[in-house]
């Protein structure tokens, strides 16, 4: 091979390298995903979750719904709205539900939350033994003091002191029961009351005051999460002039989120029939389902 062929074979080797250096490429947009995800059950078959939204620049989310086996079951792309609604769940079901960001190039990272939906009751109690003073969450029922030992949460009154001070209590915390935690009136004295744990702030039950729909609550993890369970009293709650939620672990293992009404400025209310509370729940029929679990 002669220097001059060898010249122009150095030559073309060195011009293709050049223009592979000389390739440009488009950058590709990978927005930073959502933050602070969080998820609240409307009834028991919608789940309502929110989120953050990343700094960088979206055009919008794409949102899926994953089965306990993280298989995705759905998915749908939405716009800018940090707010979405899942409808035509299974109750009793923890369902993954993930989030991500969307640019105009690719999808961020997901994140995550497992929730489940729980159905929703509405009840008036009276400070009134002998009326619905007492309240069974699972089958929804008002029970006097001849159904003691069906409640799982139930009302007090003490007026041995000014002003009168009204209570909800579990069953074995109030004044029902003996220090065993027997009933100790109506036709069931003799027999036990039901546990019921009131989760606390240390022993402080109102976790959540001043609300005013139980929907407006979202959480980020179990019911309980670093909460002290106590067989308590939520006490005083005339006191009271904005809603509270207590939530609660029933002795049949059913999570409960409590919404204590408040009208005309107080939790306390009066009819010709007594003086009463009306309350909103959401209730995860299935036990031991605190409407979400740990990853």
């Amino acid at each position: 091979m002669n220097k001059m062929f060898q010249w122009v074979i150095l030559l073309g080797i060195a011009y293709t390298i050049m223009g592979c250096e000389g390739t440009t490429y488009p950058s590709i947009n990978m927005p930073s995903k959502p933050s602070n995800l969080m998820a609240t059950s409307i009834n028991q078959n919608s789940v309502r979750i929110k989120w953050t939204p990343p700094k960088s620049s979206v055009i919008g989310y794409t949102i899926s719904l994953l089965d306990p086996m993280l298989s995705v079951i759905r998915t749908e792309q939405i716009g800018n709205d940090s707010v979405y609604q899942f409808n035509d769940l299974n109750e009793g079901i923890v369902f993954t539900f993930r989030v991500q960001a969307r640019s105009a190039d690719t999808v961020s990272n997901p994140i995550d939350i497992k929730w489940a939906a729980a159905r929703r009751v509405e009840g008036t109690l009276y400070f009134n033994e002998s009326l619905s003073c007492g309240y069974n969450f699972l089958n929804g029922s008002t029970l006097s003091i001849q159904n003691a030992s069906q409640w799982d949460i139930c009302l007090v009154v003490d007026s041995s002191v000014n002003p009168i001070s009204y209570s909800l209590s579990t069953p074995r915390a109030s004044s029902f029961v003996d220090n065993d935690g027997t009933i100790i009136r109506g036709i069931q004295a003799g027999i036990s009351a039901r546990k019921t744990y009131i989760f606390n702030f240390v022993n402080n039950p109102f976790v959540y005051e001043n609300i005013d729909s139980l929907s407006q609550i979202f959480d980020t993890s179990p019911i309980g999460t670093a909460l002290n369970p106590l067989e308590n009293l939520a006490s005083d709650i005339q006191e009271k002039n904005k809603g509270f939620i207590l939530l609660l672990k029933t002795a049949s293992r059913n999570y409960v989120k409590m919404f204590v009404k408040a009208k005309n400025e107080s939790v306390i209310q009066k009819d010709n029939k007594g003086v009463f509370i009306q309350f909103e729940a959401s209730v995860q029929s299935v036990p031991d389902i605190a409407f979400a679990k740990r990853y």
